[in-house]
């Protein structure tokens, strides 16, 4: 865990890398993301109730149970089934203070 100034660092630019293994599949898939997209990943993850939004592309990720995540290094977009998810790690931020955030990784194996 890390602590960080939120007017050091920018969420929706900053690019981290989520790994993902899918069942079937032996090689891990890396996605190369922003720290919002992968925070929102954690939450759709947990069922947050904050989360829910008006948006119909939002409200089409939590009833069908998949996360589409932009890859912005590889440019390609990438659509995950939450029960297809057999691995990840994630990185993701979470609220600490009204000056800080918090660095995180979630591991799930």
């Amino acid at each position: 865990m890390a602590r960080i100034r939120k007017n050091k660092i920018d969420l929706d630019t900053t690019l981290i890398n989520v790994s993902v293994i899918l069942k079937g599949f032996r090689q891990k898939l890396d996605i190369y993301t922003t720290a919002t997209e992968s925070t929102e990943f954690v939450d759709w993850l947990n069922n947050n109730p904050e989360i829910y939004s008006y948006k119909v592309q939002d409200k089409e990720k939590f009833t069908n149970k998949y996360f589409i995540f932009n890859d912005y290094k590889k440019k390609k977009t990438i659509c995950i089934n939450r029960d297809d998810i057999k691995e990840f790690e994630v990185p993701f931020i979470s609220d600490i203070s009204d000056t800080d955030v918090e660095f995180k990784i979630l591991y799930v194996q």
